[in-house]
């Protein structure tokens, strides 16, 4: 049987006490480890699209170059980020529409973010809170933006 002596009894607390240093540390650098989501990009774009076999082409807004807009895939309480570039002639935003964001991530102009110019960008970053069916649409000169694609 071993005696506890007041040596052993000391290290053995030193030992435990660096123990939880090391193992609170190891908590901070995992969070700093986390990386940052790679921003979906989403360039607005005007193309010329034909719509119906046999029907003239048509003046066609979109994000990306390639037709309709992508489905954009979030999970609740993941982050998530995008970049808006505006490729088209009038100023845009994306308003991210029943999803609950920080105010400065909504994209309503000239009340919580400024116009996205032609050649600018914004970057929006968020973590969705709720899981669902949802869409975006910009908040810009809506009518017109989104009557030729952009939604």
């Amino acid at each position: 049987m071993s005696v506890l002596t007041r040596r052993k009894l000391l290290q053995s607390a030193a030992a435990v006490g660096a123990a939880g240093i090391g193992l609170s540390a190891a908590g901070k650098l995992a969070g700093w480890a986390a990386a940052k989501p790679e921003p979906l990009i989403l360039k607005t774009a005007s193309i010329e699209a034909r719509l119906m076999d046999g029907a003239p082409t048509k003046n066609v807004l979109t994000y990306g170059e390639a037709g309709p807009p992508p489905v954009v895939r979030m999970r609740k309480g993941e982050a998530f980020a995008a970049r808006l570039i505006n490729g088209i002639d009038d100023p845009t935003t994306i308003h991210w529409h029943g999803i609950r964001v920080p105010n400065k991530m909504d994209g309503v102009p000239f009340l919580i973010q400024p116009y996205v110019y032609q050649g600018d960008h914004f970057d929006y970053a968020f973590t969705p809170p709720d899981a669902g069916t949802f869409w975006y649409h910009p908040h810009c000169n809506t009518l017109i933006q989104m009557g030729h694609g952009l939604t």
